[in-house]
């Protein structure tokens, strides 16, 4: 009677575990693609390093289950949750980190874009000479310099990369 209960019970158990798996699976997908997306953008274009990015960027549910390989030379990165569903994003010179699919072919050139800046003559923010304006005499420096100071400095925002105030 006991035997037949332990197999009544394993054999719930692995179906359970089945449906678990069924279920999720879709997701698996995403999370690696977004793990994958962000540490090769994080690593290639913002110059941050791979244990920062894990650590910091990569480190919420359920995200942080995706295990990522970064290859620095073909400026790649792979990322997968339990080696299922592998997603892969690479570098692009003028382009960025972009997910790639399982035919991508590494090895055929790309075209980069060509990005001109036109010189307008305009203060900022209309273009790139100096703003007229500098000081406001109705702004509290003060007060904008302690709201500016925390948002770098407490837990629930330390993510914060910048502020911007116009």
């Amino acid at each position: 009677m006991i035997k037949r209960s332990i197999k009544i019970l394993l054999i719930l158990l692995i179906l359970a575990i089945v449906y678990i798996v069924y279920a999720n699976y879709p997701r698996l997908n995403i999370m690696s693609g977004y793990s994958a997306k962000n540490m090769s953008s994080s690593v290639f274009l913002a110059g941050r390093d791979f244990e920062f990015t894990d650590n910091n960027d990569n480190n919420f549910p359920p995200i942080d289950i995706a295990d990522d390989e970064v290859n620095y030379k073909s400026k790649s990165d792979t990322a997968s949750v339990y080696g299922f569903m592998k997603r892969k994003a690479v570098y692009r010179e003028g382009l960025g980190s972009v997910l790639v699919t399982d035919d991508f072919d590494e090895s055929k050139p790309y075209l980069i874009p060509k990005r001109t800046k036109l010189n307008t003559n305009l203060p900022y923010p209309y273009g790139e000479l100096k703003q007229k304006d500098t000081v406001f005499p109705n702004v509290d420096y003060v007060a904008l310099q302690e709201v500016v100071s925390k948002t770098f400095s407490e837990n629930e925002i330390e993510k914060t990369r910048a502020v911007l105030v116009i």
